[in-house]
This record gives C-alpha cells, sequence and structure tokens, in this order.
C-alpha cells in the first residue's frame, strides 16, 4: 500500500512572514528587506555574526512564535486526499527537542504538536515523529515503510542512507533548491495532490497486472518518451511502462506485440511481457536487472549486429507479415523528406534563433535530395524482400549489460524498415558515442547482413 511521509519545517510549515515580523522586531533587518525566509537567512549571515543571529532567530520562530505561521496553501486539501485513499500520512521532521540558541528553553517538539493539532484539529495524521538527528530521520522512513516521502531540502535526498525504493518528492516553491536526478520536483500541494492521486492508480494497476500485491513502485531515472518504474512484488521486481493515454502512436501495443512476437521465435535478449492494461496506458515487463554499457566497443557491437541479423532471419517467420511498419519506416523516401520538411517548419516557428543554422543546413539538404531524385523514384516504395525488422530507436543507449551479455529494451517504435534508415540511425544517434574503428565494424558487418540487396550501400549513402 501507499505511505506517505513528509518533514514539517517549511514543507507543511510556512514560516516567511514570522521570520521577517521576529527578525524586524529584534532589529535585525529593515523594513525594506524582503518577504521570504531566504532573503533574511542571507542578509543575516552576510552580516558579521549573522550565524549566531541567524540560530536566535531559528529558536524563536521554530518554538514562542511557531504559533504565528501558517500551512502551506494546499497542504490540508492533500492531507485530506490522503484520507480518502486510505494513505497512512506521516510528519517526520528532523527536531531536536530544544534549540541550544534558545536561552527559554522552549520545547520545539511540543510547540510543533500543539501547532499540528491547532491547524488541524480533525489529526489526519498516522503517526508524528521527531528525531534528532538526520540519520535518525531517515531511518524513520525506512522502519515505517514509506514509499513516498516530501521534503524541501535536496540535501535529504542526496544523503547515502536515505532508504532504497522511497519515491522522493522534493517540495520547491521557490525554486531555490538544486535539481536531484532522483527526486521529482514539486512547486505546490496541488501538484503534489495530482501526483499522489496518480501514484494511487498506478499502484492499482501494478498489483493488478502482477496478479499479487505490490511492496513498492520507484521510479527509474531516464525512461525519455514514458514513466519508467520498478515494481517490487514478494515474487521478485518488475518494470512498469506508462505511455501515457491516448497513446496516438499506439507504443504500448506496438512494444506489447513485438516482443511477444520476438520471445516466441526464441528471441532472448529482449524483456518479455508479462501483462497489459490499454485502458491505463501501461504495461508490465520482467525486471531487467543490469548496468548501463560504458564504453560500448567492438564486443556490444557484434552482439547489436546478431540481433540485427536474427531480426532479418525472422522477416520469414509466420507471425512477421502481421507486424506493422516502423515509427517513421524509411519504406518510401518521399516520406523521409517529409518528415524533414515538417521538421525544418516546426524548428523555424519554434526557434528563430536558429535561422542561420537552419538557413545553411536547409541548403545543403535541398542539394542532397535532388541528387536522390535524380536517380531514382522516391515515391517508390522498397520492394518487401529487402525490407528488414527494426526496433527502430535502436542503441546502446537502449540496452543493458547483464551477466555480460546485451539486453536491448524500449521496442514501441519495432516494425518493417528500409534497413539503410536501421543502420544509419544507429552509427549517428546521438544518445552513444561509438570509436572510429567501432562505426567502421558496425557498417561492415551491416553489409554483411543485407548482402542479398544490392542496392543497399548505394541507398545508405
Amino acid at each position: 500500500m501507499l505511505i506517505v511521509g513528509v518533514d514539517l519545517d517549511n514543507t507543511i510549515v510556512r514560516y516567511d512572514a514570522v521570520f521577517r515580523d521576529v527578525a524586524l522586531a529584534a532589529g535585525f533587518i529593515s523594513p525594506a528587506t524582503g518577504s521570504s525566509k531566504h532573503e533574511v537567512r542571507e542578509l543575516l549571515r552576510s552580516q558579521p555574526g549573522g550565524e549566531e543571529r541567524w540560530q536566535w532567530l531559528q529558536a524563536r520562530v521554530y518554538g514562542p512564535h511557531l504559533g504565528e505561521a501558517v500551512p502551506f496553501e494546499g497542504f490540508a486539501a492533500f492531507a485530506e486526499l490522503c484520507a480518502r485513499l486510505g494513505v497512512p500520512l506521516y510528519v517526520i521532521s528532523h527536531k531536536t527537542e530544544r534549540a541550544a540558541a534558545d536561552p527559554l528553553g522552549v520545547d520545539l517538539r511540543a510547540a510543533a504538536r500543539d501547532w499540528l493539532r491547532a491547524r488541524f484539529p480533525s489529526a489526519p495524521f498516522a503517526g508524528i515523529f521527531f528525531e534528532d538527528t538526520r540519520a535518525g530521520k531517515l531511518a524513520r522512513i525506512a522502519e515505517l515503510h514509506c514509499t513516498h516521502f516530501v521534503d524541501d531540502l535536496a540535501e535529504v535526498f542526496l544523503e547515502p542512507g536515505f532508504p532504497e525504493g522511497v519515491e522522493r518528492w522534493l517540495f520547491d516553491p521557490s525554486r531555490l533548491q538544486p535539481p536531484v536526478p532522483s527526486a521529482e520536483h514539486a512547486a505546490s500541494w496541488a501538484e503534489l495532490s495530482g501526483r499522489l492521486e496518480r501514484a494511487h492508480r498506478m499502484w492499482r494497476v501494478a498489483s493488478a497486472l502482477a496478479s499479487e500485491p505490490v511492496d513498492s513502485i520507484a521510479r527509474v531515472v531516464g525512461g525519455g518518451n514514458n514513466e519508467i518504474y520498478r515494481v517490487r512484488t514478494p515474487s521478485g521486481s518488475f518494470a512498469l511502462k506508462c505511455y501515457g493515454v491516448p497513446d496516438e502512436r499506439a507504443r504500448l501495443e506496438r512494444e506489447a506485440a513485438s516482443l511477444r512476437f520476438l520471445h516466441a521465435a526464441g528471441v532472448e535478449e529482449v524483456p518479455r511481457v508479462v501483462a497489459l492494461d490499454r485502458k491505463s496506458g501501461a504495461a508490465l515487463f520482467e525486471w531487467i536487472e543490469g548496468r548501463r554499457p560504458e564504453r560500448p566497443g567492438a564486443g556490444e557491437v557484434s552482439q547489436a549486429l546478431a540481433l540485427v541479423q536474427r531480426l532479418h532471419d525472422l522477416r520469414r517467420e509466420p507471425g512477421a507479415a502481421g507486424l506493422s511498419e516502423a515509427a517513421e519506416a524509411g519504406i518510401h523516401p518521399a516520406s523521409v523528406f517529409s518528415r524533414i520538411d515538417e521538421r525544418l517548419q516546426r524548428l523555424r516557428g519554434a526557434a528563430p534563433e536558429l535561422g542561420a543554422f537552419l538557413d545553411e543546413f536547409e541548403g545543403e539538404y535541398v542539394r542532397r535530395r535532388r541528387a536522390v531524385q535524380r536517380h531514382r523514384d522516391v515515391e517508390a516504395a522498397l520492394a518487401p524482400q529487402h525490407r528488414t525488422l527494426s526496433p527502430s530507436d535502436f542503441g546502446f543507449h537502449n540496452a543493458l549489460v547483464r551477466e555480460g551479455r546485451l539486453i536491448f529494451l524500449d521496442f514501441e517504435y519495432f516494425g518493417w524498415d528500409d534497413p539503410v534508415k536501421l543502420v544509419a540511425d544507429f552509427v549517428l544517434h546521438p544518445g552513444m558515442v561509438l570509436a572510429t574503428a567501432d562505426k567502421k565494424e558496425w557498417l561492415a558487418g551491416a553489409e554483411r547482413v543485407f548482402v542479398q540487396d544490392a542496392d543497399f550501400r548505394a541507398r545508405l549513402a
């Protein structure tokens, strides 16, 4: 089940006006100082003795003046959403009992509990925990089996001890925190409410697809056009891929059909399909435990060529005829030109600063296009016997190394294509870097695979 943990200070509690008022009353700042906590802190720290003043100010605001603080807008609705969805909501904060800089010795934890009771009398929290250290806070998140945690500090999510498998939501309404690759930034609680609803739906979808309870779901960094999550269940891990709804290019259907076809034909270098849910636009795949190829070389090129050869051989299999064309296939040269023309037009409209580059590019492109048109009928489709089955977006950027062997991922654009598009896309792909010798090996190997196509080399050029 989903379990959400939330930090307290500057995540639930908004202190901006209180910090400014207390600092102004103490004579630390002038009325011209900005109204945010960040501005007050930076101004104080820039002055002699400013750090001591800042610590004194924190002790006063988090203690005797806490009652003057207000919740961030939208948090109450988020807490109500948790209650409605049956999602336990915990407050987990790094907060000592007393501040060293406070001569009054106010109990900071008691003040925080009183504030929460006053602001949220219906008690929407499953528990409230204050920890002496950040390490204790991280341990509490793990102990409560939180699936998601909300905090306003990037450094919390960057801690080596942050629990694995917990989804990180960085609350950053002022956009002052540095980017954290492993965390999703949010500018408001309304945004987080939307994410919680989506997470709740995904949890139910994952559980239904896996046909068993889900222990955790964690977003995988990357994913390009999709959201990809690691789903952990009692029987193991799966990859949940969310294509979005509507899926205009039918990527879910294409990927599921292609991978099922490949596995039925004995291809083991691709993930297995577990189940799919067309209504939610999601599919569950086997989890590939592996690493990205760091410096792909001759060995990896050889494995990629072996898969290309296998795919080309499978074009004669009975089920191959029912597969669709690859996305943006190059079977008709005229369609390739049409896509380039369309993209040029879009770029000119969206990025006028690229005008000089696009003028230079278009001049060269037009010359190349005319040369092709002089030597071939660009409206004629490539003969079926020379077409191949292509992953389309093929390369080491879409591969993992498992036990020394490459497993190739992302077959959502798979289908029939001109092999020269597959070969050219691979060697020119911006998502990976190949040495010149490896590029030459790829091209030479491709010519061996497609040796029966007498026009292959000319089309490739």
